[in-house]
């Protein structure tokens, strides 16, 4: 299938809202609108009648309500459908959104509503990149492996025509070819490290066929979810440390962590960090919050404690406060909850003085946190 790519979007830009659209369902009010539009855009697709401009510009102010962050790809099966693809461009933190924008999808005749770019059979197609040309007979990879780290997956991508010079753009080829070739949702979750090195560091290794690459992750993931899929951590009895140090730019950063997490050998069964930034206003040069942005920030990671339980694979390592900014830091078996989670909290705090955003990722050694040790 040939699929057509919307970029559009990628700059912010300010919504506003008339009477009709504040307080409904952003998505709900872009099904309703796409419901309405679909037979002209179903028309448009298969007559490839300007596209860009028929399908994805309209497309692209309908979703702004929702977000900018959400991106899409067209284009016609064997069976006369449309399939319209919701992407968030492997950014983790939106896999959730698109998701949930495609659970609420109605059903549409001639349609077919999609989340997140699915496998591609790439014995059949191939990625082109100016002049470089990515197949399944080009690229090859070899698993690097660490003790100390026995269940991370790190591969190393070899391509057969690599030169220096290009090495961003053949980077990028390969990873658009792991892509289409795993999916979107399948290379994020279980890809955890992956690099393109010359051919020259590749000297001795077993190179493998690029795709066999999809059996070696399905064998990994067994062996990973027989040997971590009940784990869970009780820590209500667990040590926690303070912690003090001081910026470069002298202001004092102050913090908790919980100590038997981080000496927990069983860290990789809760793979996925969160870190949710809290940022308040300073009242002096210390970069400390005041007693009120103080205790807002305790109750509002009070109830986050509660919504995220060490019994239901979510827990909580530790925060650092400093410089106008509270961090605190998650560990999960799984990433969506926290992240819904989260977003409720922005939604909640939008108005408040305190402002609240995330980052989530995938660390199966809590490599990220090594600066807690180093703090104590």
């Amino acid at each position: 299938m040939k699929f057509l790519n919307s970029f559009f979007g990628r700059k912010k830009s300010t919504v506003t809202k008339n009477k009709e659209q504040q307080g409904r369902d952003p998505i709900l009010a872009f099904w309703e609108w796409f419901t309405v539009k679909q037979k002209d855009f179903y028309r448009i697709v298969k007559e490839n009648d300007r596209v860009e401009m028929n399908l994805f510009g309209p497309l692209k102010q309908a979703l702004k309500p929702i977000s900018e962050h959400i991106y899409y790809l067209v284009g016609m099966n064997d069976k006369e459908e449309v399939e319209l693809i919701f992407t968030s461009e492997g950014v983790i933190r939106y896999f959730p959104l698109v998701e949930n924008l495609v659970r609420q999808a109605p059903q549409l005749d001639n349609w077919k509503i999609i989340a997140h770019k699915p496998a591609s059979n790439m014995e059949k197609f191939a990625v082109t990149m100016g002049d470089y040309k990515f197949t399944e007979a080009n690229i090859h990879f070899f698993v690097n492996h660490y003790p100390e780290y026995p269940d991370l997956i790190d591969i190393s991508l070899v391509y057969s025509d690599y030169k220096e010079e290009d090495k961003t753009l053949i980077l990028n080829g390969c990873f658009i070819f792991l892509d289409n070739y795993l999916g979107e949702l399948e290379f994020a979750l279980h890809v955890d490290e992956a690099q393109l090195v010359a051919s020259a560091a590749a000297e001795g290794q077993e190179l493998i066929p690029i795709l066999k690459l999809k059996d070696y992750l399905i064998w990994r993931e067994k062996e990973f979810v027989e040997k971590y899929e009940a784990t869970r951590k009780d820590t209500q009895n667990d040590s926690f440390s303070g912690l003090e140090a001081t910026l470069q730019n002298g202001a004092p950063l102050v913090g908790v962590v919980n100590q038997d997490l981080l000496a927990w050998p069983d860290k990789p069964s809760h793979p996925w960090l969160v870190r949710m930034d809290i940022f308040y206003t300073s009242d002096n040069d210390s970069g400390m919050p005041n007693n009120i942005d103080y205790e807002a920030m305790d109750l509002l990671e009070e109830g986050l404690m509660q919504e995220l339980r060490d019994v239901d694979g979510y827990l909580n390592i530790g925060r650092q406060t400093a410089d106008g900014v509270r961090e605190v830091f998650f560990a999960g078996k799984d990433f969506r909850k926290p992240v819904a989670i989260i977003n409720q909290i922005q939604q909640q705090y939008a108005n408040s003085s305190l402002k609240i955003d995330f980052t989530v990722y995938k660390d199966k050694y809590w490599k990220s946190l090594d600066f807690f040790n180093l703090a104590q």
